[in-house]
């Protein structure tokens, strides 16, 4: 914890009045004045008193003297005016600085009081953080303990207590609450071994294998392995079948990576060809068109489009739809004639692009549709695979024609 040095707002100086120039020779310089005054007018009047009476001259210095008298004191009150003029003058003149120099003590002293306060402020913000990101980590800590202890009681819950494997629905449980506690890729791992064994329903598998998917990076990359590895448990009889809501018609997910919407293409054909052509219900076929229309026009890899090209053509061969008719996807019209017209469009693309051609995976694939649903004879099928794919192609596959054909090494997914 950091130690805080407080800080105390300097102590306010008081300034002395500033001393006034002339303020000591005005008191001794007005009693000085008065008294000379005084001297010269007694001094005057004792003459007068000393003079002979009856004589002429005698009235004249009287005249003289109060003359003199009058100017005597009319300067002297003069004199004495001006002195204390000046020295009230030198005390407004201290009055005011005396002023100045307190409001600028008051300015510096809030200045002080106000710096002081934001420091304290910043003290307690940053108290207040540290205090807040120890929360946190406090919180964190206790949830990753919870989530441990979770996990733990999770896994034993994969066996009964006697050590006998638990029930399906026990497990696909433990598994359920391990994805909800961001444990995903330790239930893809448990996923993987449970649904290699059967000891998991396929509905659960799907469910946490989407939560795969959504996740993304290698967690998306290790759930379609494991769809990859186990799609034909994905056929559930009768017709019907389980698909990843992220990936499930008409929600094609272009924002996966391109090894997933390879395998997962591939995986929809190995879907329908499980089953014979004639025990697929028309429903189903129309939406694997419907689906098959939807990555052919938000695929942004041509190659992807150019692989799905092949199932929207046996479909549309297969099933003798006419371009004038309409079919609803999701209670939504699809015109046949857009279908044809975009299959047409990627048909016409003649690309030098390793990018843009299928990956050998979905040729393969492709021509297994055909023979599927009867467009190609069973003896036709030697002579299409003596055909060169790409004959122009170099030696180097693109990743994605490598990572579609084979799957991944040890390590991967």
């Amino acid at each position: 914890m950091s130690t805080m040095t407080p800080n105390f707002p300097a102590q306010a100086v008081v300034v002395p009045p500033a001393e006034v120039p002339g303020a000591k020779w005005t008191g001794v310089a007005v009693p000085a004045i008065c008294v000379l005054a005084l001297g010269g007018a007694a001094y005057f009047g004792w003459m007068l008193l000393t003079l002979p009476p009856g004589t002429d001259s005698d009235t004249k210095v009287l005249a003289a003297v109060l003359g003199f008298l009058g100017v005597l004191v009319t300067g002297t009150m003069s004199l004495a005016g001006l002195v204390l003029k000046h020295s009230l003058d030198l005390h407004t003149l201290q009055l005011q600085e005396q002023s100045a120099a307190l409001a600028r003590q008051a300015e510096d002293r809030l200045k002080v009081e106000s710096e002081h306060n934001a420091r304290l402020g910043d003290q307690a913000e940053r108290r207040l953080q540290l205090e807040a990101e120890h929360g946190r980590q406090l919180a964190t800590q206790a949830e990753d303990r919870l989530r441990l202890e979770t996990a733990i009681q999770a896994v034993g819950m994969l066996s009964t207590s006697g050590g006998a494997p638990a029930p399906h629905g026990q497990k696909a449980g433990a598994l359920f609450a391990l994805a909800s506690l961001n444990q995903l890729e330790f239930a893809l791992t448990l996923l993987e071994t449970l649904w290699a064994k059967d000891e998991i329903d396929a509905v659960s598998a799907v469910w946490l294998v989407n939560r795969g998917l959504k996740a993304g990076g290698d967690l998306e990359r290790t759930a379609v392995n494991i769809l990859r590895d186990n799609v034909r448990k994905l056929h559930l009889g009768r017709g019907n079948f389980l698909w990843p809501e992220t990936v499930s018609a008409p929600g094609w997910n272009p924002g996966l990576s391109l090894y997933s919407r390879e395998l997962l293409l591939q995986m929809q054909y190995q879907i329908m060809l499980q089953l014979p052509y004639e025990e697929w219900d028309t429903g189903f076929l129309l939406s694997a068109l419907i689906a098959f229309h939807t990555i052919a026009t938000t695929e942004p890899n041509g190659g992807v489009r150019q692989g799905v090209v092949s199932g929207i053509d046996v479909l549309l061969e297969a099933l003798a739809l006419d371009e004038d008719e309409v079919i609803f996807n999701h209670n939504s019209p699809l015109a046949v004639s857009a279908i044809v017209a975009v299959r047409n469009e990627l048909k016409g693309i003649n690309s030098n692009s390793p990018d843009d051609w299928p990956s050998d995976s979905l040729v393969e694939l492709g021509k297994e549709l055909s023979i599927w649903a009867g467009l190609v004879p069973e003896p036709a099928i030697a002579k299409l695979k003596a055909i060169p794919l790409n004959p122009a192609a170099p030696a180097n596959e693109p990743e994605s024609t490598a990572l579609a054909g084979s799957p991944p090494g040890p390590g991967e997914g």
